[in-house]
């Protein structure tokens, strides 16, 4: 009698591993900040500029910016393009960092092998309302329908940006809609400049 092979597929991939892992990750609010000043230290940058206002944070650098294919690139969860022997991170979950801190996260870049400004966006509110109504669906007894790669595909994009066109090459990470839980401390200078 031969043995069927089920294999694993997507739909195995429970929706709920975004806040699992960056929160098991992201323990403390401010790594999110420094995940992404890493990031433009990764991309050589030589000078990084945070502005605080009490609803949203952004992060300016002069480094190397991203073509249309790192933009599309960045997307990715759970995939890096970075050498682990050259560079620290959390091998492709760090752009989710801001995922408890914020509503969205806009990312603007720019490279000098590219004319263009992409925008790469986060919309992590929807992403924790269709959470919610996972939660209430299997509560009422259905099973589950909300996998990993369907809960991103409809929050989180990339596109030529045509408004917000960056002048030089660099990246600005603008995360806003924060969170009452991450508000405080986000806007507590002192705090932010003492850890960073």
């Amino acid at each position: 009698m031969a043995e069927e092979r089920i294999n694993f597929t997507k739909e195995d991939i429970g929706a709920e591993i975004l806040p699992i892992l960056t929160s098991g990750l992201y323990k403390e609010t401010l790594d999110a900040l420094r995940e992404y000043i890493q990031n433009a230290i990764d991309a050589k940058c030589t000078c990084i500029k945070i502005r605080i206002t009490p609803d949203v944070i952004t992060l300016i650098d002069d480094g190397l910016g991203m073509t249309a294919t790192a933009a599309k690139n960045a997307m990715r969860f759970g995939i890096s393009d970075k050498n682990p022997k050259t560079h620290v991170g959390f091998r492709g979950i760090g752009i989710y960092s801001s995922f408890h801190l914020c509503q969205t996260l806009e990312i603007f870049t720019k490279s000098d092998a590219d004319p263009n400004t992409y925008k790469i966006i986060f919309d992590f509110e929807k992403i924790r309302n269709d959470l919610l109504k996972e939660r209430e669906l299997r509560k009422n007894g259905n099973p589950p329908s909300l996998y990993l790669e369907k809960l991103l595909e409809k929050s989180i994009h990339t596109k030529v940006e045509h408004e917000f066109i960056l002048e030089s090459r660099g990246t600005t990470v603008v995360l806003s809609g924060l969170l009452p839980e991450a508000h405080n401390k986000l806007n507590n200078w002192d705090e932010v400049s003492g850890y960073l």
